[in-house]
Parts: C-alpha cells; structure tokens; sequence
C-alpha cells in the first residue's frame, strides 16, 4: 500500500497476473510477467480490457499515472471484470460451435447434441487463433479423424464436457421433468460452456505436472534447475524433447547463468513460459498453472508488508510444501546468503516484489 493506504498501480498489476496464473494458469496479453516483455505496462494496456472495455481502460490509465493508487474493493471489481470479459469470449466460441454442427442458438436441442456442441467448443478453443470458424463440413471431417486417431485425447475431451453437463443436470435436478425428453437452450449451454472455461485451467494441468516430473528427474541435485546440456539432451523417443532456444530461456528468466557454474534451466520458470501454453486466443493464454504465484500468495497472507527480515522469510519459506517438496524443507545454503545480502543492501529488510 501507498502512504494513501491504497494499492499502487504495480502492486495491482502484480495481484491480477498473479490471480489468473495461480487459479486458471492464465497469461493476459499486456499483463506477461516483467521478464516476457521489453517495458512494463499497467492493467490499463491489457488488449481484453483496451477492445473489449475502452472505458474502464482509461480510467484505469488516469490511475496508472497518478499517485493515488486503487483501493482493495476497486483491485476486485477489476479483477471480475477481467474474468467476465475472459468468460464471455467463452460464449462467442460456443457460438461458433453452434455453427459448426449447424444449430441454431434460437432453438433447443438434445443431451447427444450438446455433447457434440461441446466437443466442438472444446476443439476450437485449443485450436485458439488457428480455427476455422466458418467450414462446418471441414470441422466435422476433422471431429471424425480426431476421434479415429486420437482416442484417447478425444474420450479425455467427452469426459470432461459430460463432467459439466452432469454438474449442471445435478443442479437443476428439481427442475427438470423425468417423463419428457431434456433439451437445452443456448442460455443453458452457455452457463455450462463458462464452467468449463473456469475448470479448464485445473483440468488441462496434469501434462504440466507430468513434464514437471520429467524436469525433477533430470534434477539429480534437486536444486530446482536442470542443467543446460541435460535439458537438450532428451532422446526423440523421450516424452518430452526440449528445443527453445537459449535467447528464449533468458527472456522468460528461465536460464540460470549465474557464477562458474554451467548454464542451469530453472523448472519453474521454464514452466510456465508461453511455450508450454495450451490454448491461445487473441487476448489470452492457457498455461501451466503457476505454482510459484500460489506460493507467493501464501507468503503475502502471512508476512502482510512489502518487506519482511531475512529470518523471518527463511522459516516461512522452511515450512512450506510444494508439489516436489514436503515442508519443512532444508534450503541450500547459497539461497540462504543471496537473502541475507539482499536484507543488508536494504537495511536488513528483502523487498517482496523487487
């Protein structure tokens, strides 16, 4: 907070990436971490909210160069307003989808039929700016051929739109009449189809996890950090075969090139780099979901300053867990000095976001 005891423009655009990187493993275009782009630019340049709510993006640019700074309750509404814009982009696609398997929104239409609907959602919404929107016949050859030989991505897709249908049935299930056939309106469709969107960033997370694995393997000191030769040394017949480039890797603050040691890749870094990201539409991307933001958010809740001593942040960091390591934990002890230098630079404080 400001000495106004409001949220200064950067702290806001920090809380934001960080919400939808943590909870959906959503990039926004113009909100990348500081590392993915050349210039730092406040909420108010984000493309979703600069198209999609001209408005809202000018008053947030008269904050962004002001001292003033947003109160806790403006930070929120913001923040919904991102996630209502990113759910309704979520409506157009299903639009498309009606068109796609030619229904009309106008009209009803069958359990099966919304099956397919949702299929269809699903396949244009990974397929991002590449999808056809308009060829039908061509979507359904491709649907087809999908289906033939991709069983197993194409039964994951079934599993996951009937998932939704399901928790929709179930909490409507005093409303509906067991002695006629169910039918679905475009209304009905739409409020399963942002379900999915909100679900979609937990659900596609698994193959993160998976090359997660296959990182820490490599890791044989368990450091976090791969090194640079290992990391591309991947057989063709490996899971997964690393090839970004090294220029990549420093960019996204991936490549660790610090002191006499050989070029390192850091996991979590490289992780949630955009190369890794599933889906891509014009405003924003899905992917891995950031591990690292949730953490952070935990040390916010509990230290609740900008700034915290070096003692206190190694036994909040000691105690606790991630996905590759149970609390309490033994941190290396060059980390533990790289803290306490950075304290003494600051007078014996380590800034939380510097």
């Amino acid at each position: 907070r400001n000495t106004a005891g409001r949220l200064a423009p950067r702290s806001v655009r920090h809380m934001i990436h960080g919400y939808f990187a943590s909870q959906h493993g959503l990039l926004i275009q113009g909100l990348e971490p500081h590392g993915m782009q050349l210039n730092m630019t406040g909420v108010h340049k984000a493309d979703i909210l600069v198209q999609k709510m001209p408005e809202l993006a000018d008053i947030l640019a008269k904050v962004w160069y002001s001292v003033r700074g947003l109160s806790f309750m403006d930070v929120v509404l913001t923040t919904a307003t991102f996630e209502k814009l990113i759910l309704d982009e979520s409506t157009e696609l299903l639009s498309a989808a009606y068109v796609l398997n030619r229904h009309e929104r106008s009209g009803s239409i069958s359990r099966e039929s919304l099956q397919e609907v949702l299929i269809s959602y699903l396949i244009v919404f990974e397929s991002g700016t590449k999808a056809n929107l308009a060829d039908a016949a061509r979507h359904q050859r491709m649907k087809q051929k999908w289906k033939t030989m991709n069983m197993e991505s194409w039964f994951t897709f079934v599993e996951f739109g009937e998932d939704a249908l399901n928790t929709f049935n179930f909490l409507r299930h005093d409303t509906i009449n067991p002695f006629v056939p169910v039918v679905y309106s475009f209304q009905a469709a739409s409020h399963i189809v942002r379900s999915m969107a909100r679900a979609y960033g937990q659900w596609q997370n698994s193959d993160c996890r998976q090359m997660a694995a296959e990182l820490r393997g490599l890791d044989l000191m368990g450091s976090g950090r791969v090194p640079l030769d290992k990391f591309y040394s991947q057989p063709k017949s490996a899971n997964y075969v690393f090839s970004e480039s090294t220029e990549y890797l420093q960019q996204i603050g991936a490549l660790d090139e610090v002191g006499d040691v050989k070029p390192q890749v850091r996991i979590a870094n490289y992780l949630t780099g955009p190369s890794n990201c599933i889906a891509s539409s014009t405003f924003f991307s899905v992917c891995c979901l950031s591990e690292c933001e949730g953490l952070m958010r935990e040390l916010e809740q509990k230290i609740r300053a900008p700034t915290a001593s070096a003692e206190q942040l190694l036994g909040l960091v000691g105690n606790m867990s991630s996905s590759s390591v149970d609390a309490p934990r033994d941190l290396p002890e060059m980390l533990v000095e790289k803290l306490r230098a950075i304290a003494d630079r600051h007078s014996g404080k380590v800034p939380l976001h510097a």
